[in-house]
């Protein structure tokens, strides 16, 4: 007996079905996850890994930080920080980090930033007035609660889970290319439902 040549919708629906089922899946559970959002609290949760963080554009910069007697200067080559508050933006990276007699030097681009102790800007000279520093500062290590501090003021509180979730939902967590497989899979499930429909009444008749 000749074998049956299997109809291509069949196939389609078969293999399809295959391949919209991870999908299928996956919105489904953020489906489900997104009803009940507020029992969850999943707006009030947050995220802030950096892979995630630069999944949505939301880069760390590099940071140099120099250490002065007890206190920590640092900068991301735009912004300068004392002990991880923002103090100044100066838009350059710092040379040298000494002390003067009212507070803290900076030494960044040709000029000299002056500061009080507690990070106040005092005035900002020109090192052709006032020289270079005695020597050059030699980079230091950031104590961890400091790293997370200036990791929050970079990335502010994070990403809400909610927003995650909703994102893998509709595929916009994959930017233009999740949203395209989104609609793919949406037009996938279209055509699984239309060939089980002709199929189903195929096999009535």
């Amino acid at each position: 007996m000749k074998p049956r040549t299997p109809h291509p919708l069949g196939l389609l629906h078969r293999y399809g079905g295959v391949t919209a089922s991870a999908l299928v899946i996956a919105i489904c559970i953020t489906g489900i996850l997104l009803n009940h959002s507020d029992d969850l609290r999943l707006a009030e949760r947050r995220l802030n890994n950096a892979w995630l963080m630069n999944i949505y554009g939301i880069k760390t910069p590099d940071v140099s930080t120099f250490r002065l007697g007890n206190r920590y200067i640092s900068s991301d080559g735009t912004n300068l920080y004392l002990d991880g508050q923002a103090i100044a933006s100066n838009g350059y990276p710092v040379d040298a980090v000494t002390e003067h007699p009212d507070g803290i030097r900076i030494d960044s681009n040709g000029e000299i930033w002056l500061f009080d102790p507690q990070g106040q800007l005092l005035e900002v000279l020109d090192t052709a007035v006032a020289g270079n520093a005695a020597h050059p500062s030699v980079p230091a290590e950031l104590p961890d609660a400091l790293r997370q501090l200036l990791l929050r003021e970079f990335r502010g509180n994070g990403i809400t889970v909610e927003r995650v979730i909703l994102d893998i939902h509709s595929g916009r967590i994959g930017g233009k290319i999740g949203v395209w497989l989104a609609d793919a899979a949406a037009t996938l499930f279209i055509l699984l439902a239309l060939s089980g429909l002709w199929l189903w009444n195929k096999t009535r008749r």
